[in-house]
């Protein structure tokens, strides 16, 4: 997987991002707290087939790992604001609709096989941890 911007930007840095497969188009948007480390988790389940992202692993497969590029939308975004801003992407690119994408949640934050009340008790241990 291609990365579209230099790996010493995105150290550390909560932002958005775009995944393109290049060879079917699809899209996926996500938000990371850290986008070098996303970065590095994407590929490396895809690399593993191991994603939980069927469709992207299945194109991933087919295409190649140089048919898919991670794109940073945008970096230095707070804490606070990472899942309005990841929402605003889901719904300005529907990457939500099989037909364009390879999201399966609408909602930003909610991954779809854990419900929403497991998630915020994830995401306050892992304030904790910090």
């Amino acid at each position: 997987m291609k990365l579209s911007i230099p790996r010493s930007e995105i150290a550390k840095v909560a932002g958005i991002y775009l995944i393109t497969c290049h060879g079917n188009g699809h899209i996926y948007v996500g938000s990371a707290v850290c986008l070098s480390r996303r970065f590095n988790n994407h590929a490396n389940m895809l690399t593993r087939n191991k994603h939980p992202a069927k469709y992207m692993q299945a194109s991933y497969l087919k295409y190649g790992a140089e048919s898919f590029e991670f794109t940073v939308l945008e970096k230095g975004v707070s804490l606070e604001a990472l899942h309005d801003r990841e929402q605003h992407y889901l719904d300005l690119y529907k990457s939500y609709d099989a037909d364009i994408g390879f999201n399966t949640c609408r909602l930003a934050g909610r991954p779809p096989d854990l419900p929403l009340q497991d998630r915020i008790k994830n995401a306050i241990a892992w304030k904790g941890k910090r």
